[in-house]
């Protein structure tokens, strides 16, 4: 079935939007092409998995019909029948979780894709392949072809379900185009549970159909310098990539510094003016304080407000205290200018303590027996102790 983001299986919901609009679009494509559903969606996953760097190569001719002749130990012969058995062993698998691997050459340890699913084109078996760039980019120019490495008449209960397989795929060895591959001397063309070293069949005798992604040229194989210079072409265009990603890097670094350098400065300027602001404000107490304090005239009183606000921590609490001493010391200025007019009795008793000392003390009662704050205090205070008015 066509797939869309809407109707893909439940586990490609869980990749990235991204990953989901590239497993759509290889999905559909790889029904197009004729692989059947499971094969398609094994396709998808393969791309979706490796978009870091994997390229896909959807028609790849990995097998044919034909006699051919190993590179020691005689010669072989492969039937239609033995291609499509061929694309059942790829799909049987990548089923299993053990993708038939590409390999840098034969015997390498080296990995450099895999083949998730296969299927037969008339007698072509033909293969999806999730390789590195440098090898797709081989592929299609034609300077790389594959070489099939297998295990002969091969049967095991864990891989074929006891089936027994004339070929059974271990890897295809990636190699340069035209080049026989080499069996090593003594490695026998058959291989068996008690031998389980891969033969190493070379599947094609000359280059095959271009098909829709070539593998060399369709009569013969490549001129040596035609294949030198497509070599050299390629080793020039990873040259020329190698450069644009180190320019990107050096321009990524730059802009690095620079916002590093402009949030230093950001962040210099936010402090400068955060330290201005607090000794404005700093210095607004301190007039305020001065102003308040040459105000005051009773005895005692701003000597107790000087210890109050030297120990008061930060502009606010300052602040605070100056507003409750302001409120208190206007009050009791003008009661003590109608205490004058009316000749009353001096504010100060017998014991020579002025009502503002008397006030600054029941504050500190209060406070400390109600748990409020200073302010709350003073008022109550006041209120409490200073002379009522007549008629109050």
């Amino acid at each position: 079935m066509p797939w869309d983001v809407s109707t893909v299986p439940e586990p490609v919901q869980k990749l990235l939007p991204e990953q989901q609009s590239v497993w759509v679009a290889v999905a559909n494509k790889a029904l197009d092409e004729g692989y059947e559903e499971a094969q398609a969606i094994a396709i998808a996953y393969s791309v979706a998995n490796r978009m870091d760097g994997g390229e896909l190569v959807l028609n790849y001719p990995l097998w044919r019909p034909g006699k051919y002749v190993a590179a020691m130990g005689g010669e072989f012969e492969v039937t239609k029948d033995d291609c499509a058995q061929m694309a059942d062993a790829i799909n049987r698998l990548y089923s299993i979780g053990h993708p038939v691997a590409l390999i840098d050459g034969h015997g390498s340890g080296e990995t450099v894709g895999t083949i998730p699913a296969a299927r037969m084109d008339g007698d072509v078996l033909r293969g999806a392949m999730v390789v590195d760039w440098w090898v797709a980019s081989g592929v299609r120019e034609g300077t790389f072809g594959l070489s099939v490495e297998a295990n002969r008449d091969y049967s095991s209960d864990a891989y074929t379900g006891g089936e027994t397989y004339r070929y059974w795929p271990t890897a295809w060895a990636v190699l340069p185009a035209g080049e026989q591959p080499a069996v090593p001397p003594g490695e026998p063309l058959a291989a068996n549970e008690k031998n389980e070293k891969p033969v190493r069949l070379y599947a094609h005798e000359t280059a095959p159909d271009r098909g829709d992604l070539p593998h060399g040229k369709e009569a013969d194989t490549m001129d040596t310098k035609e294949l030198e210079a497509r070599i050299a072409a390629l080793e020039e265009s990873k040259q020329a990539t190698d450069q644009k990603v180190a320019a990107l890097e050096k321009e990524r670094d730059e802009l690095k510094a620079q916002n590093e350098e402009l949030a230093a400065k950001v962040k210099a300027a936010e402090d400068e003016k955060a330290a201005a602001e607090l000794a404005a404000a700093e210095a607004a107490v301190t007039e305020r304080a001065q102003t308040i304090m040459a105000a005051e005239s009773r005895p005692g009183v701003r000597e107790k407000m000087e210890k109050k606000l030297a120990a008061a921590e930060g502009v606010e609490a300052k602040g605070a205290l100056l507003d409750a001493w302001e409120s208190v010391m206007d009050e009791a200025q003008i009661k003590e200018a109608k205490l004058r007019a009316s000749e009353s009795k001096p504010d100060s008793d017998s014991s020579g303590e002025s009502n503002g000392d008397k006030i600054l003390a029941e504050a500190e009662k209060i406070m400390a027996a109600e748990k409020c704050d200073f302010n709350t205090a003073l008022n109550k205070a006041a209120a409490k102790l200073e002379p009522q008015e007549e008629g109050e």
